[in-house]
């Protein structure tokens, strides 16, 4: 699911067209407003996958509303269409993969996401996968990021970045709408509020080392000034 950040989303479509398997995927691009520069980027660049396009206008029709309230319409408008709406998904049962427009993949997402999905019987209480990295270190050097590279863990918690779940995840959600409406925040973070309650699972699956990059610095929730604190922050730590 996209917002309007058409330099990131030509990256993270570059990276989709190497990633082996992809010409057999179905991929639903999820915009939340008509933009001609993201709308022209998914018509050149989508020529790798069976494809839709599907725009979400709450962004655009009710500008008074908060980016992370507006985000969390989006992320629930959309996983509603990938799980009942969209003919082609909605009677998929295995795990979806959701990206946003800057999450940039490795060539082995999608194998790497089939592998840890193998691995969820033997997983309880895990809401799914990420393929960001969830027992290994950012600072690891190359030969322990080698070392690790075919390890998968499972923590708890739940990263928000490349994600995958199934349906009986998603009718947790539907089922617990009430909550989920009431915590007024990010949907993330409602997701939190959900497994605080003891209705979402408390743990994902991870590989050891990320298959995923989040190549953005500014967003709906972050501006120049804030990012580039955060940028100060993150290089004097």
């Amino acid at each position: 699911y996209v917002h309007n950040r058409p330099d990131y989303f030509k990256q993270v479509l570059a990276s989709l067209k190497e990633v082996k398997g992809i010409s057999k995927a179905f991929l639903i691009v999820s915009m939340d407003g008509m933009y001609e520069e993201m709308v022209s980027a998914a018509l050149s660049g989508l020529d790798f996958c069976l494809s839709r396009v599907i725009v979400h206008t709450k962004r655009q029709t009710m500008p008074h509303l908060q980016p992370l309230l507006a985000i969390k319409q989006h992320w629930a408008w959309l996983i509603r269409q990938v799980f009942e709406k969209q003919p082609e998904t909605a009677a998929w049962t295995r795990p979806v993969l959701f990206l946003e427009e800057d999450h940039q993949v490795s060539p082995d997402a999608l194998t790497t996401m089939r592998s840890l999905e193998a691995m969820l019987p033997r997983c309880p209480g895990c809401s799914g996968i990420t393929l960001r990295f969830g027992c290994g270190s950012k600072r690891a050097s190359p030969a322990e990021k080698a070392a690790a590279y075919g390890r998968a863990c499972a923590f708890d918690g739940f990263i928000n970045t490349a994600y995958a779940f199934n349906r009986s995840v998603y009718e947790m959600v539907a089922g617990s709408s009430d909550n989920f409406w009431s915590f007024r925040d990010g949907w993330d973070w409602s997701l939190f509020h959900l497994m605080q309650e003891g209705r979402f699972p408390h743990r994902q699956l991870a590989p050891a080392v990320s298959r995923v990059k989040n190549i953005g610095v500014q967003g709906a929730t972050v501006d120049a000034e804030t990012a580039s604190r955060f940028l100060d922050y993150d290089l004097s730590d």
